[in-house]
């Protein structure tokens, strides 16, 4: 399946029934008004009294007042009494705030990833409680996390090993980085599903500040060639017409990503990509004061090469 486009996110899925036949394991994007709700779901056990309840699940989940996370899944317990039960997580990306607030009950899998300053990825586990929704219900604990324009969620049933998270790139293509999850990390023991989605604010945003992006990537490109104090002022004159035409700080940020991750750090005429992104960054930022570079620099594969990121 091709990535998908909504208003917050850019999302891919791959999934793999136990037998021929239906899956216990089902997903849900969901555009809500202001955020976007996505959720996987397991079935307990696997075949179709396991799919019967995931689809239960998500027709719960499609009700119109999902923005209350405990209440959420309060009447997905109640709604699935008459059913096996599910384990489920489910996460509200909310581009208003920066912000994903996430809730889960049984052991789908979650991990979000952060590309640091330095070039690291950070891995944060998505951390739920036991329990069945549908039979027995934890203490419900609601997390929220601070997001940034890139950072990738992964979502995934039991399924799928726990290990699937450890060499993972966010610059990755999201079709690239389900099918591989799925591929290497297969059980085999039961359905598998992973759903991978990454942030990247409002679409209308990015549409608005497109031809900025365009003047951003070609100063780069031509600095990242020459790497002299011309293409350098070049950067400063960018940021300057930027912040007089309002570009927020996240904006700004967005950009630089783009920008720096569109480029291919090993083609004929660039040298020392890494270096002279870093340079160029700091020149946009410090005339502005965005605190941008940790969002500019390219990511690295855990052998140090650098690598580009899908866009849509």
């Amino acid at each position: 399946m091709e990535p998908i486009t909504t208003q917050q996110v850019e999302w891919a899925v791959a999934s793999c029934p136990l037998d021929p036949g239906e899956s216990g394991d089902a997903f849900m994007v969901r555009p809500l008004p202001g955020a976007t709700l996505l959720s996987v779901v397991d079935g307990l056990g696997h075949g179709p009294a396991a799919a019967v309840a995931a689809r239960r699940a998500l027709d719960l989940l499609s009700a119109p007042d999902v923005g209350d996370p405990v209440a959420t899944l309060r009447r997905c317990h109640e709604g699935l009494k008459a059913t096996r039960g599910v384990v489920l997580t489910v996460a509200w990306v909310d581009p208003s705030s920066d912000a994903m607030t996430w809730l889960a009950v049984g052991n789908v899998q979650g991990v979000l990833l952060h590309v640091n300053g330095d070039g690291a990825t950070t891995r944060r586990p998505l951390v739920g409680s036991g329990g069945v929704v549908g039979h027995l219900l934890p203490r419900l604990r609601v997390t929220q996390s601070a997001i940034v324009p890139g950072d990738v969620i992964v979502l995934a049933t039991d399924g799928i090993r726990a290990d699937f998270a450890d060499h993972l790139d966010p610059g990755d293509s999201l079709q690239q980085v389900a099918d591989t999850i799925l591929a290497g990390h297969r059980t085999g023991a039961d359905d598998a599903l992973v759903l991978v989605a990454r942030y990247q604010r409002e679409i209308e945003v990015n549409h608005r500040l497109a031809a900025i992006e365009d003047r951003c990537a070609r100063a780069l490109r031509r600095h990242l060639v020459a790497g002299d104090e011309l293409t350098l002022h070049e950067a400063y004159e960018f940021g300057r017409s930027a912040l007089d035409e309002g570009v927020g700080v996240m904006d700004m940020a967005l950009i630089l990503w783009h920008a720096v991750h569109a480029q291919r750090p090993t083609s004929p005429g660039i040298r020392n990509a890494r270096d002279a992104s870093r340079r160029f960054s700091s020149r946009v930022s410090r005339l502005s004061r965005w605190p941008i570079e940790a969002h500019a620099r390219p990511a690295t594969s855990p052998g140090g090469g650098s690598t580009n990121a899908a866009r849509s």
